[in-house]
């Protein structure tokens, strides 16, 4: 493949061998990934189904857990195993290989280009002594303590009931144990990201600003993505409409976005007013789409209750990051697939939207057929409201803002110049980013597979898909409380 030498990044790096080579941090790395990225999220589905082996599963999860602290720590404190290659790194910082695809041709002398400002953690007010990975571990430590310790005294007062606290009810530890199980799954998602960053050393210096901006950014579309997908299997059983809850998170998210990406009082950038606008049409859309969704909607009455405001700004966010100018092709190449994505994810949206039945506001039962009536659920274990086709390009469009997220998240300047040292095509980067989402979804369908609870259980038991099919009910008649049992991630009761 020919090479584009108008490409030629002088600023392209390779990584840096002092963490990748030192076998403690790869022992580290190993472990925490098992424990909290899969056996924590299974185990937590486990204990929401009730199931008997939560607790030897969980009891895995700690000793692993336990395990990558261990090795974490000794690294930390006492520098043991080091890196063989550590020395060689630092002294060929400034050598690197004439032979690499991002690097100028020998005899070549180009201008390392300047940074556009300082985004650095010191210039926001963020400087810290040591990593936020190391403090977010001392706080994730002792919830998981915490957590365990109240599954632990729950059993114990179980088969000893005079060993309970008169100050510490029954209800209250399990309590404690559930949320905590529940906020390790947005814990650990933050605890790894700032991990590899550590690892990788993508957010050093003056890239700090733009780097984190990328990362909070595509992560907020990543976990959009996935909670759409746990709405559609029916996660959530009393959200029949999740356009409101999203008009609500558009409104907030461009009031922060509008608000806090723009040091106020300092002079506006080319990238201060890109990010300025999209806050600005976040707070807009987000606004018309509550009106919409709310009673004081004029044309309440005669609407079929579709709300495509939301799906039209998830376009228009993609139409714009797309369009974002970049200093180097492959870096806009990225961009560009990113927009894509996202506009992909927006139109399967509207689809959706079109397939989906009318559903009539809470004080009025008119739909567009001019007759009183209420959203079916069907015997698929959907979310209330969906049909099978509907739901199918529900998944398109949770893939396509998952995807977009993960690529947001790879793009920026930091981790292209590491990329553009050994990739000549955004192509094969793209690729890659795209293949992991594509697992990234397939996870996300098992761990909620995982926690789905099955029909038949103890009685005084909710069963999570007991579901009726529409042939067992009389044609007029609408399905009650009685007649669909809750099939989402509800703790049933003791």
């Amino acid at each position: 493949m020919d090479h584009h030498m108008g490409d030629v990044n002088p600023n392209a790096h390779p990584l840096s061998a002092s963490h990748i080579s030192n076998p403690l941090i790869i022992i580290h790395v190993t472990l925490m990934l098992t424990a909290y990225g899969f056996l924590m999220p299974v185990g937590i589905m486990l204990g929401i189904r009730r199931h008997k082996y939560h607790v030897p599963w969980n009891a895995a999860m700690f000793i692993v857990a336990m395990t990558g602290y261990f090795f974490g720590y000794f690294h930390h404190m006492f520098g043991i195993g080091e890196g063989a290659h550590d020395d060689d790194d630092n002294q060929n910082d400034d050598k690197p290989a004439d032979n690499m695809p991002g690097m100028p041709m020998p005899g070549m002398k180009l201008r390392k280009r300047a940074p556009s400002g300082d985004t650095s953690a010191e210039h926001y007010g963020l400087g810290f002594r040591g990593s936020a990975h190391g403090a977010l571990a001392n706080i994730l430590l002792l919830l998981l303590l915490v957590q365990v310790g109240m599954g632990v005294y729950r059993k114990l007062i179980k088969t000893r009931p005079r060993l309970q606290l008169t100050w510490l009810s029954n209800t209250l530890p399990r309590e404690i144990h559930s949320y905590l199980g529940k906020a390790h799954l947005v814990l650990a998602y933050i605890q790894i990201t700032l991990g590899f960053i550590k690892l990788f050393e993508a957010c050093p210096g003056q890239a700090f600003g733009q780097c984190i901006s990328h990362i909070v950014m595509g992560s907020s579309f990543w976990w959009y993505g996935g909670i759409y997908i746990a709405y559609l299997v029916g996660s959530f059983p009393g959200v029949t409409r999740p356009e409101w809850y999203e008009s609500v998170v558009m409104t907030v998210w461009g009031v922060i976005n509008f608000s806090i990406l723009h040091q106020w009082g300092t002079r506006w950038s080319h990238a201060d007013l890109q990010h300025t606008s999209l806050g600005l049409l976040w707070v807009g859309g987000g606004l018309l789409s509550l009106l919409i969704e709310s009673k004081y909607n004029p044309l309440a009455q005669f609407s079929i209750r579709k709300n495509p405001l939301p799906a039209l700004l998830i376009i228009l966010t993609g139409y714009a990051m797309g369009q974002h100018s970049q200093y180097y092709a492959f870096a806009t190449t990225v961009h560009t697939f990113f927009g894509y994505c996202l506009m992909l994810g927006g139109a399967c949206r509207l689809v959706q939207l079109g397939l989906r039945p009318a559903v009539a506001p809470e004080d009025e039962d008119i739909t567009d057929e001019g007759y009183k009536s209420k959203p079916r659920l069907g015997s698929t274990g959907l979310a209330g409201g969906e049909t099978p086709t509907s739901a199918f390009f529900g998944l398109l469009s949770a893939l396509g803002i998952i995807s977009a997220g993960l690529l947001f998240e790879s793009a920026h300047e930091e981790q292209l110049n590491l990329m553009m040292y050994y990739l000549t095509d955004p192509s094969t980067y793209i690729n890659w980013v795209m293949s992991f989402a594509f697992f990234t979804v397939a996870y996300m369908l098992f761990i909620l597979q995982v926690g789905k609870k099955r029909a038949g259980g103890a009685k005084g038991q909710k069963a999570y898909n007991r579901l009726q099919t529409r042939d067992t009910f009389e044609e007029d008649r609408t399905l009650t409380s009685h007649d669909i049992e809750m099939s989402g991630f509800l703790d049933a009761e003791d």
